[in-house]
Order: C-alpha cells, then sequence, then structure tokens
C-alpha cells in the first residue's frame, strides 16, 4: 500500500506541469482493452530500453562540434542520454563518475556504440555527497581542460554545465559526508559549489550555458510556503517528499538566481528543466528496483506488495517518460536548440523544450537570494563578482 500511494503521490506532482506528454503508439485496431495492454508493455520494458513510435529531440550531427560540455551523474540515466546524444552531435563531453569502475564503463560502452569517435567520451570522479570529492573533481577538470587546449585553444574551457545529478525521495533522513541533509546537499548544495568552482576556476565559458534539472515537484514545497530557511536541513521533522520538492524548489531558484547575477548581455544563460516523471526514477527510488517491470515487480515474497506495485505500475506507465524523451530539453538546451528556433530560456523553467510558468515560490526573487546566501555560508563557497 505505501508503494501504491508513493507512487500516486509523484503522479499527482507531475500534474502541475501543463505538459507532460502520455505514452504514444501507433494507431492499432484492437479493443480498447488490447490496446491498453499494448500501452502498458511499451512502458515498461524492463531493459529500459523504448519501443516507443515517438519521435525524441536529435540534435543536428555538426550542431555541438567545438564545444565542450559537463554533466554531472553522467553514468546513468538522464544524464548517460544527454551525454550520448551530444557526443553523436559533435561535442567534447565530460562526464562525472562516483569511481573509476562507473566512469571507464561509460567509456566503453560509448567506443561501443562509435557516439563520437573523433573525441571519445571522457569522465572525472566525483562524489557529489561529499564537498571535498567535488573540489578534487574540479582539479581534475582543471588538469583536463589544460591538457586539452594544448591541441585546442577552444577546449580550454566548458560551453555548457549540465547540473544533472540527483537523488528522489530518500526513505529515510540521512546525511552527506559534510552533514547536510541528503537530497539538499547532492540536488541543490553540491551544484551550488561546483558551479561556483568552476566559475571562479575561470573554467566556464563567458556565454556558456548552465541547465539544471529541477522538477515539477517543486510544487510541493511551493503549496507549503516555499523553502523553510528556518529548518532547510528538515532537522524539525523528516518528510522524504516534502524534503525533494524543496529540493528541487532550490534548483530552480538557483537556476534563476545564477541568471540574474551572472547573465544577460552575452554572458552566461541558466536554465531550469523539468524533464517529466522518468521511469528510472521511479523504479529506483520508489520501488527499490533499476528497472520497471509491470508483470513482475520486486515483491520480497510478499503476494499482496506485489499486487500493489504491480496494479500502481500499471496505472502510472500510461503517464510516465522513458529516458529518451526525458532528456529532450536538457539535450534541447545544452545542443542551442533554442537559440536555434529564437526562444528565451534565460532564467527560465523549461517543460517539454518550452518555458512555462512555475508555482509561485519558483519565482521569488527574495526566496532566491536568501537561499544563495545560505547556500555560500554551508558550502563555504563565495562566487567572484561578475
Amino acid at each position: 500500500m505505501k508503494s501504491l500511494l508513493l507512487a500516486s503521490l509523484i503522479f499527482c506532482c507531475s500534474a502541475f506541469s501543463p505538459r507532460i506528454p502520455l505514452v504514444r503508439i501507433r494507431p492499432r485496431t484492437e479493443g480498447y482493452s488490447d490496446r491498453l495492454k499494448s500501452r502498458l508493455t511499451l512502458a515498461t520494458k524492463p531493459d529500459g530500453t523504448s519501443l516507443r513510435a515517438s519521435s525524441f529531440f536529435e540534435p543536428q550531427p555538426t550542431s555541438c562540434e567545438g564545444k565542450v560540455i559537463l554533466i554531472t551523474g553522467g553514468t546513468s540515466g538522464l544524464g548517460r542520454e544527454s551525454a550520448k546524444r551530444l557526443a553523436k552531435a559533435g561535442g567534447r563531453v565530460i562526464i562525472t563518475a562516483r569511481d573509476e569502475e562507473k566512469g571507464e564503463k561509460i567509456v566503453s560502452l560509448s567506443k561501443e556504440e562509435s557516439w563520437n569517435s573523433a573525441f571519445p567520451i571522457t569522465y572525472i570522479t566525483m562524489n557529489l555527497d561529499d564537498l571535498d570529492s567535488i573540489k578534487s573533481g574540479v582539479a581534475q577538470l582543471t588538469s583536463k581542460l589544460a591538457a586539452d587546449s594544448d591541441s585546442d585553444s577552444d577546449s580550454s574551457q566548458l560551453d555548457v554545465l549540465m547540473n544533472n545529478a540527483g537523488v528522489m525521495a530518500l526513505p529515510e533522513r540521512t546525511v552527506t559526508k559534510d552533514g547536510f541533509e541528503a537530497q539538499l546537499g547532492i540536488n541543490h548544495l553540491s551544484h551550488f559549489a561546483l558551479t561556483g568552482l568552476i566559475m571562479n576556476g575561470g573554467l566556464l565559458k563567458p556565454d556558456a550555458k548552465v541547465v539544471s534539472l529541477s522538477s515539477s515537484a517543486h510544487s510541493i514545497a511551493s503549496a507549503r510556503g516555499g523553502v523553510d530557511f528556518s529548518d532547510i536541513q528538515s532537522e524539525r521533522g523528516y518528510d522524504a517528499w516534502k524534503a525533494y520538492g524543496a529540493s528541487k524548489l532550490c534548483n530552480l531558484l538557483f537556476a534563476t538566481e545564477l541568471q540574474r547575477r551572472y547573465g544577460g548581455g552575452g554572458k552566461i544563460t541558466s536554465t531550469a528543466v523539468h524533464p517529466g516523471v522518468v521511469r528510472t526514477d521511479l523504479a529506483r527510488y520508489i520501488f527499490g528496483t533499476s528497472t520497471v517491470d509491470t508483470d513482475n515487480p520486486d515483491d520480497d515474497g510478499n503476494p499482496i506488495a506485489k499486487f500493489f506495485k504491480k496494479t500502481a505500475l500499471q496505472a502510472l506507465a500510461l503517464f510516465i517518460k522513458d529516458v529518451e524523451s526525458g532528456a529532450d530539453s536538457q539535450v534541447w538546451l545544452a545542443s542551442g536548440g533554442a537559440k536555434k528556433e529564437g526562444i528565451d530560456v534565460a532564467g527560465k523553467y523549461v517543460v517539454d523544450m518550452k518555458p512555462v510558468k512555475p508555482s509561485d515560490a519558483g519565482t521569488g526573487e527574495t526566496a532566491a537570494q536568501n537561499l544563495w546566501k545560505i547556500s555560500e555560508a554551508l558550502t563555504g563557497i563565495e562566487y567572484l563578482e561578475s
């Protein structure tokens, strides 16, 4: 029952976004029950690949040539899909990996699938639950960019920083190595620190794009009055979804404040994006599995739990996205799709490759400024003046 309630909650959260698409299939002639079965099978193929008939955004093969792109959390899910598409578009893609094994696995996969033979994927090791690891990762990045610039002067700085990695609705309050509540620490503070270190180190081009993953779940925090700055680390009481929603609201406020402070006039473009409710996230954080299989959900040997998990999955399968379509907006932004289409995304909140109005709390300038000051104090990272 708990799984069903949690699944229902995240579905309700997705409803705050006006453009969450349904899973689509080609027109068929069978009856309603057969079409429903087809949709469920389509949305829940357990090996993680997509059978969707609808297309997803594919940047032009040369649209990222000469561009250097850093993606956090690039070893799985949306990060890996983004790395793949941007590399195929000619980008020099660097991902963060928690350890060498995960990094090498993606490097090998990218070579096997020929993502970019001219500039293969590379990685730096970085744990986003540890500020010292983030600082070490930035040092690795500095060395890597310096080495690349020896052969190509355009490779000495990043064209795109994609703050992609994150965790979702952790059932119990845990803390990072620095003592931060984990969802706040990993989803927001780590990327605040990383972006600041990169900018302070001169590693970001003046007109670079900063893409930060938020979520329509920021509306959970908005409905409760916004970020509770008096208890930002949930020390007085922990609610998994409240903490997650607050961290996603922080992502949104950070993106808008970064634009206000450092954007405009040919400077950086900072954008927040909602990828949609993506199937891998649901599986990993709600149902405790790496894939979503509606016919055989993990049930821990409990037939009642299996029934409720299966029921919840089958209901949600009609409304959730696969990884390919979930990555559309961030790939579109990183590859310059918005600029090509003449769409202003500076300081905006993007859903399905279009700017939309976020919740009321997501537009609060005072809250964004307060969050910035608190984030600097917690991380010890102060951004240099623009």
